[in-house]
C-alpha cells in the first residue's frame, strides 16, 4: 500500500509529494526454501519533473525514503528515469524505455 499527498505545479510539470507505503515481503532464509513475513513502513518525499523534447517525453523522480523495516531504520535515494516515443502523431502508441537507481545510505551504496 501506497499513499501520499501531493501538489503539481508548472502548469503540470513538477510535482512535489509527501507519502507513506506499507511493504510486506517473503525474504528466503538462507539456505531454505522457507520464508519469513518482512513488515516494512516507508516515510517518503518526492519529487517528479517532466519534460517534452519535440514529441519525446521525459520524466524524472527523486525520492528520498525512510525505511522502518521490523527493528532496523534505514534510509535511501531513489532516481527514475522514463523515456516515451511516440510511433504516431496521436501518440497512441510509443516506446517506453525506463530505469531506476536505488542507492542507500550505508554499508551496501547500491541496492
Amino acid at each position: 500500500m501506497r499513499t501520499g499527498l501531493g501538489y503539481t505545479f508548472n502548469e503540470g510539470k513538477n510535482n512535489i509529494l509527501l507519502g507513506y507505503g506499507y511493504i510486506l515481503s517473503e525474504n528466503y532464509l538462507p539456505n531454505s526454501n522457507e520464508k519469513i513475513n518482512v513488515n516494512e513502513h516507508r516515510i517518503f518525499q518526492q519529487f517528479i519533473s517532466k519534460q517534452t523534447i519535440g514529441s519525446i517525453k521525459l520524466n524524472h523522480r527523486y525520492r528520498f525514503e525512510q525505511r522502518f523495516v521490523e527493528d532496523d531504520f534505514k534510509m535511501r535515494f531513489r532516481y527514475f528515469s522514463g523515456l516515451n516515443i511516440p510511433y504516431n502523431k496521436k501518440e497512441s502508441y510509443y516506446f517506453s524505455v525506463y530505469n531506476e537507481i536505488f542507492l542507500n545510505t550505508e554499508s551496501a551504496i547500491f541496492d
